[in-house]
């Protein structure tokens, strides 16, 4: 921060109070001659959609009266984080209903009597394709079904509706054009991956844990994508450990927590864990216990590794084979994500709704509740394809059976709560509870719902086979199964996990189906598929017109492999600056920047010709909104006259040439509002990705989450509270009482919010950086802003609707600003032209100092932002979250911006903005 360049921050202390008291009463004089709008007019901070409230509200009074035109209605832009499937969509949007969960969605009745018609549905017949389940079938229904199934003759028959059975029966229909029958003795299709919406909250959840999907394998992401729209999401794990929240898998900011170190950087990380680790020179580790002693240490072994292992598998590492824990990946750098693959998402209408698409051929015959060993002497078939436990299909030879690990889930409802824990899925690896992990729903893809719903999960011997259990013994066994499995060649293929006795990832299983299809079908005559329409990838961060044309030109997403290459990058920036310079670009915007005298002359003449209704200093968010609205309700023309070189004001963003990153020009801006009107009006403009802001502190050498939580107090000082209750207690220990006033100043205002602990460690240091000031002499309400947290919650805002642009702010802008009622002048300063300016009502929304400069006063002081451009060369994330804040006095800087994070971009680089 400092004292120079553009105006952000007005500094509220009793001097410039009272200097803009006077400037707002010279104001009052000049009603009826010019309407002062946004912050800098008013002197005060806004946040977008305050900006947008007022502007919208001040359109209102002005033309209270007017005839207005009726607007057409509001296009449905999309919102990713809905999450219903396509059908329910459709349902909702007929009945009028939103999100469900949310205000103005289903309320849960309507949901239960929904969820309800769905299951009878699916006990017919023809639902996603010819399904047909036995759930609830009298003796005679029954035997009808299967009387027409079995009648037929198929191509090939699957048994299992999983991943395996389901993506080979979709290939053999799209491919070949050949029937298949799926027998799946659950009664729903989609295999551990099944997931619906929770009647009581409107949440959507998985029925068997949480499925992430990722994968390195260009040819599964094109696959998946024919038969869904994705939403980029990188998944992020916690363990609770001593009582604190902690990255999973292991990295800088986990050791530091546990062992109260300031490792910062991954060369002083390979040092530690170099230190910590036990060597195994002559040979490999053997087992799981001295794998993971050999990559992590004893230390981190005994608090993580070990008691985790054992509650998964009921073994101790010592007694599994090295491969369990060498999947566990270990950092040496501030990277929390779950997984490195270069696609990662989550389908935008979950996992059911895929299987849905994939089997909705009528070359497939799906029949639900049926055990295959129950109908296999009927199934007429050319080929068999078995994705079940390779043990239960030789059950008849009488061996033992393989062992498996299944999963208990436990549902928890947590009545009028925003988040029960601070991520998704969080890891309990310690003895002192008897389940592994807990998973929040709510978090994946941002879902709504007044109420929360928790899976408590623990592993057991009973139940659904999950996890083969990966010893010596077992894997002799799965030898002999395996070598009957070659005797029954070209009479019965066996696919998937349980048939293969090997744990898959979801990426994995569907690689294994492709290609095993290919294998069987290699020499075959091959119908020309459709080409892939093209799936919704929110994240993608270019705006419609660079997508059009990347589409055009064969690219895909800027950046990552297969898009546009930086040069060409660059080339297209360049293009597009150029364009600026001219007219016609999004409506009627026009830019000084290079042009000549007499061509600039020449555009003046033209623009001040005529005479507009009405005139706005500033293409920001007041000006623009202000524009927009008298063009679309009232028909009327206005002109804007913008100091920049562009539109957007401080919500200008770009695509980074060098990167292929979209970037902000003058810092991160995060749309979040409580008000439904102005929520409602963005909409019309862009579509929409649900985003909970989440910032970090760097504290003590730790990453902790600001605002201040319990997580932040924890690591802090090394305490294991661990409910609201008491977080209170805590907090009503440290605070400072004012018994007989208000707090006079932000140094107060904090001491009685948080004491003088977390006062002196976070809030001092970092106002001083930020205002040059230090608390005591600002106004109470800079600290009073910050939210101070008793629970776990990790928002950095609670506001109900929170958002990203999917195409970026500027792509907003264009759209409110593309009518042919609205002229823009960009590079034009006010002052230099305003007696040009022919209007019949004047906007003004720059500084108000700058207005009545002519007066000879004081200027009004504000705080600027100075930011450092960094590229990070062949780097997935430099820091573990978008935003980090530095409070403390041993960095100037304040915060780190890594726009990488926002929207989950792909780039081979990274690129910081250090403010």
């Amino acid at each position: 921060s400092n004292d120079e360049g553009d105006p952000y921050y007005p500094v509220p202390n009793k001097k410039n109070k009272d200097l803009y008291k006077r400037y707002q009463e010279m104001a009052e004089k000049e009603e009826g001659k010019v309407t002062f709008v946004g912050r800098l007019a008013n002197y005060k901070y806004f946040n977008m959609d305050e900006a947008i409230k007022n502007a919208l509200e001040l359109f209102d009074a002005d033309t209270e009266g007017m005839a207005k035109k009726k607007e057409r209605p509001l296009e449905k832009a999309a919102l990713t984080g809905d999450p219903r499937s396509n059908a329910e969509e459709e349902e909702d949007a007929a009945e009028g209903g939103g999100i469900r969960g949310a205000a103005g969605g289903k309320k849960p009745e309507q949901q239960k009597d929904k969820e309800e018609k769905e299951k009878e549905a699916k006990k017919g017949t023809g639902v996603f394709g010819f399904i047909k389940s036995m759930v609830g079938k009298k003796k005679d229904d029954k035997a009808q079904i299967y009387e027409e199934v079995f009648a037929k003759e198929y191509d090939n028959c699957m048994v299992g509706a999983g991943l395996s059975g389901s993506v080979i029966a979709e290939r053999y229909a799209s491919v070949l054009g050949q029937t298949s029958l799926i027998v799946e003795k659950r009664d729903h299709i989609g295999g551990n991956c099944y997931d619906y919406v929770d009647d009581e909250t409107g949440i959507r959840v998985s029925k068997y844990g949480a499925h992430l999907f990722h994968t390195k394998y260009d040819r599964v992401w094109e696959y998946v994508r024919k038969f869904s729209d994705w939403t980029k999401y990188e998944h992020k794990v916690l363990g609770k450990v001593e009582g604190k929240h902690v990255p999973i898998p292991v990295n800088i900011d986990t050791v530091n927590a546990l062992f109260d170190l300031k490792i910062k950087d991954p060369d002083e990380m390979d040092r530690w864990l170099t230190k910590e680790q036990v060597k195994y020179p002559d040979r490999d580790p053997a087992n799981s216990e001295e794998m993971a002693l050999s990559r992590v240490g004893k230390r981190l072994y005994e608090l993580i590794f070990k008691p985790y292992t054992y509650k998964q598998w009921a073994k101790y590492p010592a007694e599994l084979g090295p491969e369990v824990t060498a999947r566990i990946p270990v950092r040496n750098n501030f990277d929390g994500r779950y997984f490195g693959d270069p696609h990662q998402a989550l389908p935008s209408k979950g996992y059911t709704a895929i299987f849905e698409r994939m089997l909705e051929s009528d070359k497939i015959t799906t029949l639900l509740d049926t055990d295959y060993f129950d109908v296999k002497d009927r199934m007429k078939c050319k080929r068999l394809y078995f994705s079940g436990p390779i043990d239960a299909y030789f059950a008849h030879l009488g061996w033992d059976k393989l062992e498996y690990r299944s999963l208990n889930f436990e549902r928890k409802v947590v009545k009028d709560t925003e988040y029960y824990q601070p991520a998704s899925v969080v890891n309990h690896p310690q003895a002192d509870t008897p389940f592994t992990r807990i998973v929040e729903y709510k978090h994946l893809l941002n879902q709504t719902s007044k109420d929360t719903i928790l899976f408590i999960e623990t592993s057991n011997d009973e139940g659904d086979p999950y996890y083969p259990v990966p010893n010596k013994k077992n894997k002799d066994l799965y030898k002999r199964y395996q070598e009957m499995a070659e005797k029954e060649e070209g009479k019965v293929t066996f696919v998937g996990r349980l048939a293969n006795y090997k744990y898959f990832n979801m990426d994995e299983a569907i690689k294994n189906a492709l290609e095993l299809f290919d294998a069987d079908t290699e020499g075959m005559a091959k119908k020309k598929e459709r080409p892939l329409e093209k799936a919704a990838l929110t994240g993608d961060p270019r705006s419609n017109a660079e997508e059009e044309e990347d589409a055009a030109e064969g690219g895909g997403i800027r950046g990552a492999a297969g898009g546009k290459k930086p040069e060409q990058q660059k080339d297209k920036e360049e293009k597009e600056k150029e364009a600026k310079k001219g007219t016609g670009v999004f409506g009627f915007i026009k830019s000084m920047v290079g042009k000549k005298k007499d061509d600039k002359a020449q555009i003046y003449e033209e623009v001040f010709a005529k005479e507009y209704d009405n005139c706005m200093v500033g293409a920001g968010l007041s000006g623009s909104v202000i524009a927009e609205r008298y063009a679309s309700v009232l028909g009327q023309t206005s002109l804007i006259v913008e100091k920049r070189d562009h539109i957007g004001g401080n919500c200008y963003d770009y695509v980074d040439d060098e990167t292929g990153i979209r970037v902000s020009k003058y810092g991160a801006h995060l749309f979040h509002t409580k008000y439904d009107r102005v929520w409602e009006y963005v909409r019309k403009f862009s579509d929409w990705t649900k985003y909970e802001h989440k910032v970090l502190g760097k504290v003590e050498g730790k990453h902790v989450p600001i605002p201040v939580n319990i997580d932040t107090v924890n690591a802090l000082f090394d305490l294991k509270i661990k409910d609201p209750d008491e977080m209170d207690r805590w907090l009503t220990k440290e605070q400072v009482k004012y018994p007989d006033r208000d707090p006079a100043n932000s140094e107060e205002m904090a001491l009685s919010r948080v004491g003088k602990r977390l006062y002196e460690l976070i809030f001092k240091p970092y106002t001083y950086k930020q205002w040059a000031k230090y608390p005591a002499e600002l106004g109470p309400e800079v600290t009073a802003r910050i939210p101070v947290r008793n629970n776990f919650d990790g928002r950095y805002f609670g506001d109900p609707h929170q958002a990203l642009p999917s195409k970026g702010y500027t792509a907003i802008f264009e759209r409110m600003l593309e009518s042919d009622k609205i002229t823009t002048l960009l590079d034009t300063d006010y002052f230099d032209v305003k007696d040009r300016m022919k209007c019949k009502r004047l906007y003004f929304s720059g500084p108000i100092d700058a207005y009545f400069a002519h007066l000879g006063w004081d200027k009004l002081e504000y705080r600027s932002l100075n930011f450092e451009r960094k590229v990070v060369k062949d780097t997935e994330y430099y820091q573990p979250a978008s935003v980090v804040n530095h409070p403390q006095a041993d960095t100037p800087f304040t915060r780190i911006v890594e726009y990488k994070h926002l929207l989950n971009q792909t780039s081979k680089d990274t690129i910081l903005f250090i403010e």
